[in-house]
């Protein structure tokens, strides 16, 4: 069996830490043989900088363009960088002024002060008039501007998609780059069938992996969209509640 979660407004608390009660459950599920799993539209550099990599054994990056088993990586798939520095510089000529940033090697660039929407970040600057060095992971237009997503549908090619985040941020990755896929590979690596999964989100990067494992559950706060398809809705993530319902639902019926 395997239980995959989204992390920010789902596992972790407001202030992005894993509270101890979590952490212990967690360490309960792993004792009794049942594989835990991230999966988050992250870097890896902003997990394993904030949480114990002890606590899991799975983890899917980019919202599946990465997906590693412990320390072995299962799969990268990433965007051609000659057809992402085609993309911005349209954007650019497009839309003067509009922020976007890129995820490339574990590293973050962006041509606006990308600490105005996350704090603290280590990044460079960049005005994309030069090459890329190396493959791109995401693409991150920053939505603060009160932009629609819908706007740059028209720009992206045929193998990618674009999906907005907490109504800040517009994601544009590869279609095969979803957390769905991610926990599919992880299931085929590991002989996990999907019907053993139980998957746990809150927004809409989320729903595919709800919708598709065995039991999909949605945290209270989560977007309507996500509790549709969800079988069940669970605490809140201050109120620990990935933790208490795996308690509830797995630890306590196992005993």
């Amino acid at each position: 069996s395997m239980i995959v979660s989204d992390l920010d407004r789902t596992l972790l608390k407001k202030d992005k830490t894993i509270s101890e009660y979590t952490a212990k459950i967690i360490r309960e599920v792993r004792a009794q043989g049942i594989y835990f799993v991230i999966a988050t539209a992250r870097p890896k550099r902003a997990v394993l900088g904030e949480i114990d990599k002890l606590l899991f054994e799975g983890s899917i990056y980019h919202n599946g363009s990465m997906v590693f088993f412990g320390d072995k990586l299962l799969s990268h798939d990433s965007i051609n960088k000659d057809l992402a520095l085609d993309i911005i510089k349209q954007f650019i000529l497009d839309h003067p002024g509009i922020g976007i940033a890129i995820e490339i090697e574990d590293h973050l660039y962006a041509n606006f002060d990308a600490g105005e929407i996350w704090s603290n970040i280590n990044y460079t600057h960049t005005n994309y008039r030069s090459a890329l060095a190396g493959n791109v992971d995401k693409i991150i237009i920053n939505l603060t501007n009160g932009m629609d997503i819908s706007a740059y549908l028209e720009y992206l090619t045929d193998d990618l998609y674009i999906e907005e985040s907490e109504k800040t941020i517009g994601m544009i990755m590869k279609k095969s780059d979803k957390k769905e896929t991610g926990v599919q590979k992880l299931c085929d690596y590991l002989g996990v069938s999907l019907e053993n999964v139980v998957a746990f989100g809150d927004d809409y990067n989320d729903i595919g992996m709800i919708k598709e494992s065995g039991i999909g559950v949605a945290v209270k706060d989560a977007i309507k969209e996500v509790k549709e398809v969800a079988d069940y809705v669970c605490g809140s993530n201050e109120e620990d509640g990935v933790a208490k319902w795996i308690e509830k639902h797995i630890l306590e019926r196992s005993l």
